[in-house]
């Protein structure tokens, strides 16, 4: 009797680590089943996201740039999209966010005097950024009356100035003396003025008021008087533009329309969300159509 009761126990022992070994190896290949169409959620919103990057080349290569989007009639695309940094649907689950970048500074050309005004005006503050900033692209080791050379730089951080002429990216700003000392939404306000593509030249069609503001020290009639030839005479409106922005040092404002795109898209596919970042110079009059300077992938 006692063996038969043992045997009894030793199978139903047996059976109930089969049991936990078979709901545990369930467990697992559901988590690797759900691995496995997460990583292809992930692939399937890449591929929607790239593709749509590459309609939006064809659309804008064969649109027409207007004052404040572009124009064209593109099968699965909206025949107006905006140059104005707001969520534009392509679906209900696709979403750009552009802008011209004829409505911001190239950080490749940008001078000293221009990075003075934008960052003073965008935090208030009287410090001489420019002297900084001249000194960390400069190609020599002499330090100017509020700047910084690499015997600053030697004790407070483990890097060294640039000294190769140009700023590479606007986040590379905030590498210099004073800039460092900004806060987040400070940095978020100047990185806004400034893209990535090397051509210099702005675009009154698309430039914003804030930026003009900025740029330029505008008082209030100057900004008021904009605002009214912008909706009435455009081409008033361009003229004195142009003319302010040439008197505020800036000699490569440009009357025509920008070609080039700043922006971002924005795709949902099941439970996956992935978002990339792009930079287009359009080039319609050389061998390459398009460069694209910058292509980030950001995935949630």
């Amino acid at each position: 009797m006692k063996k038969n009761a043992f045997a009894l126990a030793m199978v139903l022992w047996i059976s109930a680590i089969l049991m936990a070994s078979t709901i545990y190896l369930i467990s697992m290949y559901k988590k690797s089943v759900d691995n496995a169409k997460g990583l292809n959620d992930k692939l399937i919103a890449e591929l929607k996201a790239d593709s749509n990057i590459e309609k939006l080349k064809f659309y804008a290569l064969t649109g027409k740039f207007q004052k404040n989007y572009i124009n064209n009639n593109f099968f699965n695309f909206p025949t107006k999209l905006y140059l104005n940094n707001k969520n534009q649907y392509i679906d209900n689950n696709i979403t750009f966010n552009l802008e011209a970048p004829g409505s911001m500074l190239s950080i490749y050309s940008t001078n000293s005097e221009i990075i003075n005004k934008i960052v003073q005006s965008s935090t208030n503050t009287k410090i001489k950024y420019k002297d900084t900033y001249s000194d960390w692209i400069d190609l020599d080791s002499v330090t100017s009356l509020n700047g910084a050379e690499n015997g600053f730089y030697s004790v407070s951080s483990l890097y060294k100035c640039s000294n190769i002429g140009v700023i590479q990216h606007p986040e590379e700003l905030f590498l210099i003396k004073y800039f460092d000392e900004l806060n987040n939404n400070q940095k978020r306000k100047i990185i806004h003025f400034f893209h990535y593509g090397i051509y210099s030249h702005l675009n009154p069609n698309t430039i914003t008021q804030e930026f003009a503001s900025s740029i330029m020290q505008l008082n209030e009639f100057d900004i008021n008087e904009l605002k009214a030839l912008y909706n009435k005479d455009y081409t008033r409106y361009k003229n004195k533009l142009y003319l302010l922005l040439q008197k505020n040092g800036y000699t490569d404002a440009i009357t025509s329309s920008s070609m080039s795109l700043y922006g971002t898209i924005t795709v949902l596919y099941k439970n996956t969300l992935v978002k990339k970042e792009f930079n287009i110079m359009f080039k319609p009059a050389y061998n390459q159509p398009y460069t694209v300077y910058k292509n980030t992938l950001y995935t949630d």
